[in-house]
């Protein structure tokens, strides 16, 4: 995967979530309302600890909760579907291998998943 928005949030968080999420402030003043956009609405029980993680991505960025957790469920689902493909092309190289060399010991598969987990 190439170098994402996603990726770089680990390194520069209060930049890149600021533009991940569009989020510009007034004077430093976090906004009242989310920006609109389509799609199904909904109302949700958020659990705690993700009301205390969008609260303070939102605080940080200067945007609204809501807008917060959409993010966090764009890059939550981001992961899932990345974590998705890796798994399908490793079990379609694992087949392709043990196709033509024949079972894999249960070690070396051990030691490939330590390498290389998913």
């Amino acid at each position: 995967m190439s170098a994402s928005k996603d990726e770089n949030i680990a390194l520069e968080p209060h930049d890149t979530l600021r533009s991940a999420l569009g989020a510009e402030t007034r004077g430093g003043v976090r906004r009242e309302r989310a920006t609109k956009t389509r799609g199904r609405r909904t109302t949700l029980r958020i659990p705690h600890e993700l009301d205390r993680a969008a609260t303070a991505v939102a605080d940080e960025v200067g945007t609204t909760t809501n807008e917060a957790l959409v993010l966090l469920a764009r890059l939550g689902a981001r992961e899932l579907t990345d974590r998705r493909e890796k798994l399908r092309r490793s079990r379609k190289l694992l087949a392709s291998f043990e196709a033509e060399h024949g079972a894999i010991p249960d070690e070396v598969l051990a030691e490939v998943d330590r390498l290389w987990p998913v």
